[in-house]
């Protein structure tokens, strides 16, 4: 009769365990030396860091220097041209002129007109202006005649002439503003002497009757 072989098996599996031993059915159980270590996924590569932002760089502006009481400054006013006393100015000290056209008032009789006819200190603006001009400048009426008026243009008003410029504003195709502010630079002669070229029509506007005036400078002194 043949051992049965599950029996035969038994017996050593309990032989074997009383003994100590470990039985194998299949295969060694791995060591812990060489049992594999569990797979992990990769740990990913953190992200760099954002960029620091770049400092914007602020340059504050300045409408207004600060005064001495912590507020702003005012620009500076300009007073205008009053009718007092002042030195006019020496018309021997305009440049020697160069190129000026013949039969034309010349520079100086411009410059005296300007004396002759014109408040004081706008007298002196425009004669200042006359001698910081070069040769040939002065030789060019659009020059001297921008003299006057920018000297005219800068004296204080004189009310007393508004009456005149009522009576200027259709000949002349002016307003009582501008009006005033060309003739309120004048005395009382060059008041005169610009009232007879508008009554006389001032076909060339205002700024002709001032231009005008150096022929009437020069009648005055031929007599």
């Amino acid at each position: 009769m043949k051992p049965d072989r599950s029996f035969v098996f038994l017996a050593a599996v309990a032989f074997a365990a009383a003994a100590g031993c470990h039985v194998y059915v299949d295969e060694p159980p791995k060591s812990p030396q060489t049992a594999a270590a569990p797979q992990h996924a990769p740990t990913a590569a953190p992200a760099p860091a954002p960029a620091p932002a770049k400092p914007e760089k602020v340059i504050p502006l300045k409408l207004h220097e600060p005064g001495p009481s912590g507020g702003t400054t005012p620009a500076p006013v300009v007073a205008c041209l009053d009718t007092g006393a002042s030195t006019t100015g020496d018309c021997a000290a305009l440049p020697a002129p160069s190129g000026c056209t013949p039969g034309a008032p010349t520079p100086l009789l411009r410059c005296n007109a300007y004396r002759a006819y014109f408040q004081p200190k706008v007298a002196a603006a425009a004669v200042a202006c006359l001698t910081a001009l070069s040769g040939t400048q002065i030789c060019d009426s659009t020059q001297t005649s921008g003299c006057a008026k920018t000297a005219l243009a800068r004296s204080c008003t004189d009310p007393s002439v508004a009456q005149l410029c009522q009576i200027a504003a259709t000949p002349c195709k002016t307003t009582a503003t501008d009006c005033a502010s060309v003739i309120s630079g004048l005395n009382d002669p060059g008041k005169q002497m610009v009232a007879q070229c508008i009554a006389q029509g001032c076909s060339a506007g205002l700024s002709g009757c001032i231009d005008g005036l150096p022929s009437q400078t020069s009648i005055s002194l031929k007599h």
